[in-house]
């Protein structure tokens, strides 16, 4: 963790004319928050308020240890991340609103990181990056590296007119409040697949508000250790991409997500049908494309760090994209079915 630095005292000034409420959106009340909110009492700069929706408790102790500094609030109906988040959201008394999970470790600069970055470059939202808390899982190294992980930006970068392909995730953004309101908070229809943050991202580009993206605001993420645990995750990713699809057709993300993910798919589909009809080499070659890609690139990235564990990870890489293929195209069917019964439908009715 960072010492206290020198820009304290004029971040203090802004932070007592602006006020952060950190909003957490949380499955269970667990140990996982007690690590959470004792990072978030060692901030230099201190929250306004601290607000934590959950949906169940494994750990009466941590609720009762902390209901005099924690605000609370049960949804019993499990609506979701996004819907947590928007609870939070309506009832904090803060200007800004600070984002993260139940399991994440915020740096304790966070706070003055965020605010120094919305003091200097005025701007509607601030996206932070995420590291790896628990490196000693190599399960959880892995997921630090791999391919498939959001990429920490090393430059501030602002997005005003288009977002690219980059992506700002809810585990460290920060955002005024008033904003978040006026543009409907975020959408709970991606419940938890994922993909909500971006969508979030694209709709305030889309209403002329701008977000910064920033290496100073650090949160550290504890990861899954379990690789099933990780593939199911990842196929709901894909659920998630497919929904923000739908709702962006023409950001360069979906296209870019679109032409890899059905260009795969026809590749295999290409490979399957020169297999059958005799052609097995060119077949073999076609299908193995998706990986060699996934093995160069760690392979690069192995004589880089001189990191031989690294030689590992596109097997797993290439699990996980198999998983969030699956997850895009069963909710992209699904998607496509639900629009032609709506569309027969209004055919009957007229």
């Amino acid at each position: 963790m960072k010492e206290p630095s020198n820009y304290l005292f004029k971040i203090s000034f802004q932070l007592q004319v602006m006020r952060v409420s950190v909003i957490v959106p949380a499955k269970n009340v667990d140990k996982k928050l007690k690590l959470l909110f004792d990072s978030l009492n060692k901030q230099i700069l201190k929250p306004h308020e601290i607000i934590v929706v959950y949906n169940d408790v494994d750990n009466d102790f941590i609720l009762l240890e902390h209901r005099n500094k924690v605000r609370f609030l049960r949804d019993k109906e499990a609506k979701g991340a996004n819907y947590a988040r928007n609870r939070g959201a309506r009832v904090a008394s803060g200007d800004i609103l600070a984002f993260t999970d139940s399991d994440c470790i915020p740096d304790n600069e966070w706070i003055s990181s965020l605010m120094t970055e919305f003091s200097n470059f005025n701007v509607d939202a601030v996206a932070g990056i995420v590291k790896t808390y628990n490196k000693e899982s190599f399960i959880a190294r892995y997921i630090g590296k791999s391919f498939f992980r959001p990429t920490q930006f090393k430059e501030r970068k602002i997005l005003s007119k288009s977002m690219g392909i980059n992506i700002a995730v809810t585990s460290n953004f920060a955002i005024k409040r008033d904003v978040l309101l006026k543009i409907g908070g975020f959408d709970e229809e991606y419940f938890r697949y994922g993909s909500d943050d971006v969508d979030l991202v694209t709709k305030l580009i889309k209403n002329g508000y701008k977000i910064l993206l920033s290496p100073l605001p650090v949160v550290y993420h504890i990861e899954r250790t379990r690789l099933w645990n990780i593939i199911k995750r990842f196929y709901e990713y894909g659920k998630g991409l497919s929904i923000y699809r739908f709702k962006h057709p023409l950001t360069l993300l979906s296209l870019v997500s679109s032409a890899v993910t059905y260009g795969i798919v026809s590749v295999y589909l290409l490979s399957a049908y020169l297999m059958f009809y005799g052609n097995k080499i060119t077949a073999l070659s076609l299908s193995a494309l998706h990986f060699v890609f996934l093995m160069v690139y760690h392979l690069i990235y192995s004589f880089k760090e001189r990191n031989l564990e690294r030689m590992i990870y596109p097997f797993l890489d290439y699990i996980l994209s198999i998983s969030s293929i699956l997850g895009i195209l069963i909710m992209d069917c699904k998607t496509l079915i639900n629009k032609l019964a709506y569309s027969l439908k209004s055919l009957f009715r007229i």
